[in-house]
């Protein structure tokens, strides 16, 4: 935990990085356990797989539902939306040339440690498809007026309008897209069968040992994908902004299908065949996520009405800790505000360990504040052959 703030080091005191379930944190740190030069010796070997677990999906839905429903709700106001769900044929692997310590990176959330896909790369695919589908891959021919017949100079027009230019921003407000909650990241290899000839220094032969590259992809059902336009937006391609959003949106189920997005396109990765708009049930959802009861909803919730939004219970946040204390004192802390639900979590192995390895340094505080939470809840008066010998340890550690 070396070059973390103090807050962030306190927060994972005393927990096994293996128990981290941030999937940011598990793909961006970790992952060299030694100086060797040989990558395979000097680098921890993928997982073979890495996901959410199931209190994690929940609250991560809960969290991106809040995010989404909040975004929408700002902007049914004065734009148009459009949410379109789209089906991924196979892997997707996006980010993949990021800077990180395997040279083999992913995009993940930074907050929230998901997969997603950034508003930036999703327009820069649209933009190249149109570029290769109306204009020979060459963008040159985007800033000539020559050599254009109309239907070019149409298409211009509405690139413009879209994308924007020197001149002026485009119209259309592209978001990033999460990909859906049962995602989960897996390893995968590329071999580099010649690599002294892609370096440039002989010719491809069977004389050169492949190098593996491992890596890890994202498998996942769909990625919902939102895209946007004031209604008052000021066009000069003689569309209103709706049909402009149609095009746009056309446009991208095309770049999507045939371009592929993210790293490795050209081997199969990001592609999406099938999409289906969910623009309406999703913001009959985000309305329904922000709507305030009124008085007599209120009262029919508090009745159990169950075709109503149920009230959320008060989330009940403990106390934390002071950054400054010691180890020894950050355990007698988090001992003594103990509750009752907490009896079975003070007899967990990785707590009764850190007790007794404290204990053997000379510092008998948290055996002190361990054996009067188990007398207040009855723990001390042992049951089990585990509980008794876990008892014993502790008063030859007090008495020591």
């Amino acid at each position: 935990m070396r070059f973390h703030p103090a807050d962030t080091c306190a927060a994972y005191e005393g927990l096994n990085k293996d128990d981290i379930d941030q999937l940011w944190y598990q793909v961006h740190y970790f992952q060299q356990i030694s100086l060797e030069r040989d990558g395979n010796k000097r680098l921890k070997p993928l997982s073979r797989e890495l996901k959410l677990t199931n209190s994690a999906r929940i609250l991560m839905d809960r969290h991106l539902n809040q995010r989404e429903a909040a975004l929408l709700a700002g902007l049914q106001a004065t734009h148009s939306l459009a949410v379109l769900e789209g089906k991924l044929t196979g892997k997707l692997l996006h980010g993949l040339g990021g800077a990180h310590v395997r040279e083999t990176s992913l995009t993940l959330h930074p907050l929230y440690g998901l997969p997603y896909i950034p508003a930036s790369s999703i327009k820069g695919v649209i933009r190249n498809w149109v570029i290769q589908a109306f204009f020979d891959g060459q963008e040159e021919k985007l800033k000539s007026e020559q050599d254009l017949d109309q239907k070019h100079k149409d298409i211009k027009t509405i690139w413009r309008d879209i994308f924007g230019s020197e001149e002026s921003s485009g119209q259309i407000e592209f978001f990033d897209a999460f990909v859906d909650s049962g995602f989960s990241l897996q390893p995968d290899v590329l071999t580099i069968h010649f690599p002294k000839y892609y370096k440039g220094e002989s010719m491809p032969g069977d004389n050169q040992n492949p190098n593996p590259v491992n890596f890890y992809v994202i498998s996942c059902r769909s990625v919902q994908f939102i895209v946007g336009i004031r209604r008052d937006a000021k066009l000069n391609s003689g569309y209103s902004p709706g049909e402009l959003l149609g095009l746009a949106i056309a446009w991208l189920q095309k770049a999507l299908a045939e371009l592929g997005i993210g790293s490795k396109s050209s081997a199969g990765y990001g592609y999406f065949s099938e999409f289906q708009d969910v623009t309406a049930k999703t913001l009959q959802e985000a309305k329904y996520l922000m709507h305030d009861p009124s008085p007599a909803e209120k009262v029919q919730i508090n009745m159990g009405a169950s075709h109503l939004r149920p009230v959320e219970k008060k989330t009940v946040i403990k106390e934390e800790p002071p950054i400054d204390l010691s180890p020894a004192q950050r355990l007698i802390f988090k001992i003594e505000h103990f509750t009752e639900k907490d009896l079975q979590f003070s007899k967990d192995k990785q707590v009764f360990d850190q007790v007794i390895e404290l204990g053997s340094k000379g510092e008998k505080g948290p055996a002190l504040a361990l054996k009067a939470y188990w007398e207040k809840n009855g723990a001390w008066i042992a049951q089990s052959k585990k509980q008794k010998l876990k008892i014993a340890q502790i008063n030859n550690l007090l008495e020591g």
